[in-house]
């Protein structure tokens, strides 16, 4: 095989060749569609949307797998961002229900396990009390009565903060955004563990054992009980992806002065929990950019792609640069395995840039072989360990080939095709957060760079 440090220069390499040097893609949770931790039959069997992008259903997920309750999954394609030719299982049409919809196992004999209708419980919080009480071992709750209560009554607060935030990015006007920002306020004064704070673990009483594990030790930590998510933690990441992304966006609730930051322990637990091998959200949690494209989708809102002329090389070569080989090399080798597909889609797929239902033209054989080259050009660059002038030299020159091939005026068509493909990489659907960033510099960096060899 090629070793990555040989492949900085000019010479261009096949798939084939990148395959070897990529490696097959490291394996990722989101595709575990079995679970049992040790076990030898699942416990229940959860329902959620095919993208895990459903807040609610990525909820109960995100329970299910920090109570490690040994379990199997099945998906429902949800019709805003439904694939061609996809549809609803017919299983689950004919036990009926919402996703995310949770089925109790029933084992007969050794080997058979059937499913339960889905449990009547329809809130993530309602499930999350539900799982709670029938696996009492695996509860993310503390153990100490008082702790538990303060934990329960941040739970029951937890709609009134999804319905702020949903009025904000409702066009509520200023007075969905007091109402939004006096409930961060008080989930932030909660997590910051100030015994200021208008709703503080001090002010409840306090009656921690003083064990960690079980959430009744030391404060000190992102978390609300500590170094480990408890029940109203994980209750609470999906809905803040909402916060971070679509409150402060020109398009969705348009309140900059509202952006997460502004609570600094809310952003701090969802840093926390977004690093990897923290907790299960670091596999499964999407980013603000897959998660203002999907409220733009959902909302059919338009919104214009970057222009590739927008993008400034020097900058994106020095983000690409700054990006970590781990990250790349897991973008390069998600990449290199579905290349065909992923060309086919920059090419003439829908999502944010290019709404479903418009009518556009189908992209030709050649558009679609000229997007496969130039993404060769993009893997073959994450693959690369190479220095900021090193990389652009190499951008350039590629782009220069690419443009010698296939023509400017097809390169034009590339670089805008490879724009909406930086805009369109889903998390966690297509990878996590830190290759999906790395993957969109590349791309980036690349469309920049055949936009001036078209010129």
């Amino acid at each position: 095989a090629v070793g990555a440090r040989s492949m900085p220069g000019k010479q261009m390499l096949d798939w084939q060749t990148l395959k070897e040097v990529a490696g097959e893609p490291p394996p990722r949770l989101f595709l575990q569609k079995e679970r049992l931790f040790g076990e030898k039959h699942p416990w229940l069997r959860l329902w959620h949307d095919a993208a895990a992008w459903h807040p609610f259903a990525n909820q109960v997920w995100l329970l299910i797998e920090e109570m490690r309750l040994p379990h199997v999954r099945s998906v429902v394609p949800l019709p805003q961002y439904q694939k061609p030719g996809e549809r609803i299982p017919d299983e689950f049409q004919r036990i009926g229900g919402n996703v995310p919809a949770v089925q109790m196992a029933q084992q007969s004999g050794v080997k058979n396990v059937s499913f339960s209708p889905p449990l009547r419980e329809s809130s993530a919080v309602g499930l999350c009390r539900k799982l709670n009480k029938l696996f009492p071992d695996h509860a993310l709750m503390p153990r100490t009565p008082k702790r538990r209560a303060y934990a329960e009554a941040l739970l029951e607060k937890y709609a009134d903060l999804q319905n702020a935030l949903y009025g904000v990015i409702g066009k509520g006007g200023l007075q969905a955004q007091s109402v939004y920002a006096a409930a961060m306020d008080e989930f932030d004064g909660a997590l910051s563990a100030s015994p200021r704070a208008s709703l503080s673990l001090h002010s409840w009483g306090d009656d921690g054992d003083g064990v960690q594990e079980l959430f009744g030790g030391s404060q000190d930590g992102p978390f609300l009980f500590g170094q480990r998510p408890c029940a109203v933690d994980v209750i609470l990441l999906p809905l803040l992806e909402r916060c971070e992304a679509n409150v402060p966006h020109a398009l969705s609730g348009n309140a900059p002065h509202l952006a997460l930051d502004k609570w600094p322990s809310l952003a701090r637990m969802q840093a926390a929990a977004r690093t990897p091998g923290v907790s299960s959200y670091s596999e499964l949690g999407t980013d603000a950019k897959t998660t203002i494209g999907i409220r733009l989708g959902v909302t059919g809102t338009r919104s214009d792609l970057p222009s590739p002329a927008s993008i400034n090389i020097s900058r994106a070569t020095a983000a690409a640069v700054a990006a970590t080989l781990e990250a790349r090399r897991d973008a390069a080798a998600r990449l290199v395995a579905n290349h065909a597909a992923v060309a086919g889609f920059a090419s003439g797929g829908a999502g944010t840039g290019r709404l479903r239902g418009e009518p556009r033209e189908k992209p030709s054989e050649k558009m679609i072989l000229a997007v496969d080259a130039a993404l060769q050009a993009v893997a073959q660059s994450m693959l690369s360990e190479v220095d900021g002038p090193q990389l652009q030299a190499f951008a350039a020159h590629a782009a220069a080939n690419l443009s010698a091939a296939h023509g400017a005026g097809m390169m034009r068509h590339v670089s805008n095709a490879l724009v909406f493909l930086a805009e369109n990489v889903g998390v966690p659907r297509d990878m996590t957060a830190a290759p999906a960033q790395a993957f969109r510099i590349f791309l980036g960096l690349f469309a920049a760079s055949l936009h001036v060899s078209a010129l």
